[in-house]
C-alpha cells in the first residue's frame, strides 16, 4: 500500500486512514418507529401543505414535501419516545 501511495503522490497515512474508514462497519443503524397522526383543534388551524425538514442527532434528516402540523408533531413525539 505504501508503494501505491507514493506512486500517486498520496500520503501513506492518508491512504491508510481512508482504507480504515471505508472498510469499517457502519457506526449506527437506523430503526423505524411507528407513529399515528391524530389531528386536534390546535393543529387543524395550520396549513397542510408545507415543506418541512426534521433534523435529528447523528445527521439524520426527514424531509416531507407536504406535511401537516399534526404529522410533524406525531413524528417529533415518536422520535422523542424512542430516544435513548
Amino acid at each position: 500500500m505504501a508503494a501505491f501511495a507514493r506512486a500517486r503522490g498520496i500520503g501513506v497515512s492518508r491512504l491508510y486512514w481512508w482504507n480504515k474508514r471505508l472498510t469499517a462497519p457502519p457506526i449506527s443503524t437506523m430503526t423505524l418507529v411507528p407513529a399515528a397522526v391524530i389531528a386536534d383543534e390546535a393543529t387543524a388551524a395550520f396549513p397542510s401543505d408545507v415543506a418541512v425538514v426534521i433534523r435529528v442527532a447523528g445527521g439524520i434528516e426527514i424531509e416531507a414535501a407536504r406535511a401537516s402540523a399534526s404529522w410533524v408533531a406525531a413524528v417529533v413525539a415518536a422520535l422523542a419516545r424512542s430516544a435513548p
